[in-house]
């Protein structure tokens, strides 16, 4: 039996309701103790709203010890084991379990009706927190630093320097900035010079988009019914919001300015990327529509889509339309969503019969044309995740009873050149 190295490019954590508060700076905990029961609060009445309440008591029964792991170490690395998921890349959680770093500083990070000082109090929580989680398993966790940058750049720089030093390779901006300056505006510019320097990696992941618009008031008020349509206008244009911020940067030529800056968008699909690609593309050469919109594109030295396969990589769900397109996509891009969080694996589990036939289709002579980008041509960390994973960790999760354990192209990790050997992998790496 083959035996591939998965490392997950999208799992979820975050600590169990009231446990943030003492992560928080001491100043701040009276807030927090005011607003975990008013998000609480919200949080039960969203599930009645989206009459999703008995459905997810239905799929926590008898998963109560392995949804723990959204937070438990030990429940964290029996599910991993259990699944064969060697290594992983962490952000914030909250939505089922009700574990979301305080003040709006959690998935839905958005500057739109949150408080400057405590949404920042709830991210440092949260990286304070992640830090100590990760590095109870150094080895087989990346952390995601939440860093809620459209308030203060100057903030953001301190912070990436904070989460670099305490073991934090990433970091997650906001997808919308609101009347906040957008990421075309030079005032970011330190905040990417330093990512690019330190070599952390910029998420963008996808949750919040325009909800106020589609359902009619966000949250919902209570006893008001939900204006028609607007669940599948959500679920249409999230993957729009979070794909925004890479059109700011390429046309800024954020990535001429810092050619070694990673970008990730994070669980918003890749399907789109083949048309979107295209589109840039075909607005930045020269045609006869163009010529009176002026000097536009003098600053960029590439292609959009060259400094997209260069700089940015996708984390998406395996869909096997996606799976299918791969190489239209970009091997080297698309990456895969193994789980959303330790827990997510019970009840969703990976579809390894798919993957399994996609790799029987595609075997070479000697090698595996990667489902999920074996023929990475960009070998740096693209999520920020230089796992170094020892021998042990991956023999044993090499013990799994699925029948077949994925690499994801998370990034070109340290030590997987040794690995691809000890394991004997057809890979290039």
């Amino acid at each position: 039996m083959n035996r591939h190295l998965i490392i997950s490019s999208d799992c979820h954590a975050g600590l169990r309701p009231g446990g943030y508060r003492e992560y928080l700076d001491p100043q701040y905990r009276e807030a927090f103790d005011r607003a975990h029961a008013q998000q609480t609060a919200q949080t039960e009445e969203l599930e009645k709203h989206f009459l999703v309440k008995d459905i997810n008591a239905k799929w926590r029964r008898g998963q109560e010890s392995a949804l723990a792991g959204a937070w438990d170490h030990d429940a964290r690395i029996k599910v991993m084991d259990g699944d064969g998921i060697a290594g992983e890349v962490i952000f914030p959680d909250g939505i089922t379990e009700m574990n979301a770093p305080p003040f709006g500083a959690g998935i839905g990070l958005s500057p739109i009706g949150a408080d400057r000082e405590l949404q920042w109090a709830g991210a440092r929580a949260h990286n304070r927190w992640l830090a100590e989680f990760c590095q109870m398993a150094s080895e087989r966790r990346r952390g995601v630093a939440v860093v809620p940058a459209t308030w203060d750049v100057d903030e953001a720089v301190r912070e990436v320097r904070w989460a670099k030093q305490n073991g934090l390779s990433s970091i997650m901006l906001p997808v919308v900035w609101g009347d906040h300056p957008a990421y075309h505006d030079p005032c970011y510019d330190p905040l990417w010079r330093e990512c690019e320097e330190l070599e952390v990696a910029v998420h963008f992941h996808s949750g919040p988009a325009d909800s106020a618009t589609y359902f009619g008031s966000w949250p919902p008020k209570p006893g008001e019914s939900t204006t028609r349509g607007a669940m599948g206008i959500y679920v249409s244009e999230v993957v729009w919001y979070v794909a925004r911020p890479l059109t700011f940067l390429i046309w800024a030529g954020v990535f001429e300015l810092f050619p070694k800056l990673r970008v990730a968008i994070t669980e918003g699909t890749s399907a789109w990327v083949p048309s979107y690609l295209e589109l840039l593309d075909q607005r930045a050469s020269s045609h006869a529509g163009s010529s009176k919109l002026g000097d536009f594109t003098s600053h960029l030295k590439l292609k959009p889509s060259e400094y997209f396969a260069r700089n940015i990589r996708i984390g998406s769900l395996t869909h096997r339309h996606e799976i299918e397109r791969r190489h239209e996509i970009g091997v080297g891009v698309i990456g895969g969503l193994v789980l959303l969080r330790a827990g997510d694996c019970v009840a969703l589990k990976i579809d390894h019969s798919l993957l399994a036939d996609v790799v029987e289709k595609n075997k070479k002579v000697g090698e595996v044309d990667a489902v999920i980008a074996i023929e990475v041509t960009d070998k740096r960390r693209a999520f920020g995740s230089d796992l170094a994973l020892s021998v042990e960790i991956v023999e044993k999760s090499a013990k799994s009873t699925l029948p077949l354990q994925f690499r994801s192209p998370v990034s070109a990790c340290r030590g997987w050149q040794a690995l691809a050997r000890i394991h004997r992998c057809a890979y290039r790496v």
